[in-house]
């Protein structure tokens, strides 16, 4: 979420005697030209320290929040799975015995020409029902990744890891070569803040 009414001092001053259009045709202008880069990458370096700090603070809380939530939901899941376990293999067992119950019944009906009563269903306290969630996980990336060369899936379902990626880039330099992937080169002009 972008704050488009935040400032830092000087910087609206600083930002409106930039023209829109900066043209360097000579040695003294490229030299403003380089000193107005150092002023811009130094403010930019000073307002990024300044949230920085508000940022660690702020991260270091949250994990604080994060450790302190997630020790005591490690004291109930275990028995949350438990009671779920349980629950689930006696539903399971009840209607095994059910389905066996009305087989015997209809196999008597059958005999004795009388209809059976019927059987009591398991019925779930109100607001108690099952969840069925479906969720998926890769054991073997090759065979999914020759189902995409095939055609059988999308490509979509293999998610490149640019991070890895831009290690791997970085480390093999020019010499970078990986199907499908491209090595991009951003060049920009850095300056050093002196202190």
């Amino acid at each position: 979420m972008q704050d488009d009414n935040a400032t830092w001092p000087g910087t609206e001053a600083f930002v409106e005697a930039i023209p829109a259009q900066v043209e360097i045709t000579d040695e003294p202008t490229y030299r403003r030209a380089i000193t107005r880069l150092q002023l811009a990458q130094s403010l930019r370096r000073e307002v990024k320290d300044h949230y920085a700090e508000i940022s660690r603070a702020a991260t270091a809380t949250t994990k604080a929040t994060a450790r302190a939530r997630d020790s005591v939901l490690g004291k109930i899941a275990p028995v949350e799975q438990k009671l779920q376990a349980s629950i689930l293999s006696y539903e399971q067992a009840y209607q095994r015995a059910l389905d066996e119950e009305t087989r015997e019944a209809l196999d008597l009906s059958r005999e004795t020409g009388m209809v059976p009563a019927p059987l009591p269903a398991l019925h779930r306290p109100k607001g108690v029902h099952k969840r069925t969630s479906i969720s998926v996980r890769c054991v073997d990336i090759l065979k999914l990744a020759e189902a995409v060369v095939a055609g059988d899936v999308p490509a979509t379902f293999l998610r490149a890891d640019e991070t890895q990626l831009t290690r791997q880039a970085r480390s093999d330099g020019p010499l970078f070569a990986v199907p499908g992937v491209e090595r991009v080169e951003t060049e920009s002009i850095v300056t050093r803040s002196e202190k």
